[in-house]
């Protein structure tokens, strides 16, 4: 299979970087608040930012460790991707980041009030902001630019009035907003941090040059120094954290109807910016085909706006799935990084398609697979020289998504920040190899097995744009706990 990007130069990183959006860059400046002290870190660019990592030793040309995790945690797969971390590890990594744990020493504290500030929108910080204020916590100047939660979290991280050692403080301002997914994460980490070693030992996920012993500066980790000479390979960790299992469980498939398999299918547009999707019927009948065969009951949607969307998304969420074993939701729609278009240019994020299946909003579906098939593109569309072949993106950024509960699989038609390919005539790639892989090997193999192969047969794919030959690969992302058989 060919590479689909090319891997950057440590020369190349700070201009790399240097791309990432303002809110971005506030993200990775937070996630570095363990490394840089706080009297230093407000004033640096990115340029400065990657020059004092590189001097603490903490990244250089054969050590992208702690930047890969900080690039999954900001949403920024792509680049991770370009500094050599493959999906297969993408996914392992965000699954253990989630769970606040890092192979590369960042601070669980620090994950877990990102978590918290990637979730708050401008109204949750100005409630929270208003609560503080009136408790008489802290003076109003002192917030006076808190505009987003990462900028709040931060003040209250300097004013030392949250910290790990007690969450009483965190767990007070969540309910402030009246978040229940908020407060389950905090719920999580001090699960997690009650019943696990305090000193989670870092190791390494990608092959490194020189097997240097840690330099984090953290006093917490100074003691484990001696310990971790020897890093040991993802490969490896994985054999000694969770041995090969051969009867691995899979989830129960034998309802009839398996469940509702949804398809919002948006192939006319009121923007002038936003092509008719032309060939995405046949994407459309095709996934009508293939899971009615598998006994699903088909709900499609044509054409709708992103309020709409929303809606039949709750509607459909709002149902009773207790006699259904699974959940199908493909959409074929225009898209960029971490969003969808509805017909009317409006943005629908891969997180407000999600939430409403979610446990906590969607009890008959807890603990049964829900699935979802997203044919957009995510990332910038390149001028097509060719007629036949079109994309399915605009170029505007948002950072991608999975949900972080059990039981998700978002399988993406291509990786973060780049294109996905449409024939008008044939349909999309992703979504015609897709239908051809189930239908050929459903009866024999399960899905993560099948999504391999759809990734292997996309990547063979040509898409000629003028004299220039592109290519694709597909990026399933799961949380799935079983294997899922059709």
């Amino acid at each position: 299979m060919e590479s689909d990007v090319e891997r950057v130069t440590f020369e190349d990183l700070f201009k790399v970087m240097k791309g990432m959006t303002e809110f971005e860059t506030e993200q990775f400046k937070f996630l570095c608040l363990r490394s840089i002290p706080f009297r230093t870190i407000d004033q640096m660019d990115i340029t400065d930012l990657l020059q004092s990592l590189e001097e603490k030793k903490i990244i250089s040309a054969d050590k992208y460790n702690f930047l890969t995790e900080c690039l999954i945690l900001i949403g920024r797969m792509d680049i991770a991707h370009q500094l050599g971390c493959n999906t297969f590890n993408m996914n392992l990594l965000a699954s253990h980041l989630h769970e606040y744990k890092s192979f590369a020493g960042l601070n669980s504290f620090i994950i877990l009030l990102h978590t918290l500030a990637k979730g708050m929108g401008e109204e949750d910080v100005q409630k929270i902001v208003a609560y503080l204020l009136k408790a008489a916590y802290v003076s109003r100047e002192t917030f006076k630019m808190c505009h987003n939660g990462f900028q709040l979290m931060s003040l209250l991280l300097k004013v030392r009035h949250i910290h790990a050692n007690n969450l009483n403080r965190l767990f007070d301002l969540v309910q402030v907003l009246k978040r229940k997914d908020l407060e389950e994460k905090i719920k999580l980490y001090q699960d997690i941090n009650s019943s696990s070693d305090e000193s989670y030992k870092p190791t390494s996920y990608m092959p490194e040059k020189n097997k240097n012993k840690s330099n984090d500066d953290d006093d917490d980790d100074k003691s484990d120094k001696n310990t971790d000479n020897k890093e040991r390979s993802l490969e490896h960790y994985k054999m000694t954290a969770e041995p090969c299992d051969t009867n691995l469980q899979h989830y129960k498939m034998t309802a009839k109807p398996r469940g509702i398999c949804l398809i919002f299918n948006n192939v006319h547009f009121m923007t002038e910016n936003l092509k008719d999707r032309i060939g995405s019927d046949v994407d459309k009948d095709e996934l009508v085909k293939v899971f009615t065969n598998f006994h699903f009951e088909i709900i499609e949607y044509r054409d709708l706006t992103k309020t709409e969307m929303q809606e039949k998304l709750g509607e459909v969420s709002s149902m009773d799935h207790r006699e259904y074993d699974c959940f199908v939701c493909c959409i074929l729609s225009h898209g960029t990084e971490g969003i969808v278009y509805g017909v009317d240019g409006e943005r629908l994020p891969y997180p407000s398609i999600t939430s409403p299946f979610q446990p906590l909003k969607c009890k008959s579906l807890t603990g049964k697979p829900k699935l979802f098939f997203i044919q957009a593109c995510q990332g910038l569309a390149y001028q097509s020289g060719e007629e036949d072949i079109e994309f399915d993106c605009l170029p505007i950024s948002v950072p991608p998504s999975i949900p972080h509960e059990a039981d998700f699989l978002m399988a993406y038609a291509t990786v973060s920040g780049y294109v996905s390919f449409r024939s008008k005539k044939n349909g999309s790639w992703f979504i015609q190899n897709l239908c051809k892989v189930f239908r050929d090997c459903s009866k024999k193999y399960d899905l993560s097995d099948m999504l391999l192969m759809v990734n292997n047969s996309v990547s063979k794919e040509d898409g000629l744009v003028g004299n220039q030959i592109y290519k694709q690969v597909p990026a399933p992302l799961s949380t799935l706990r079983k294997k899922v058989f059709f």
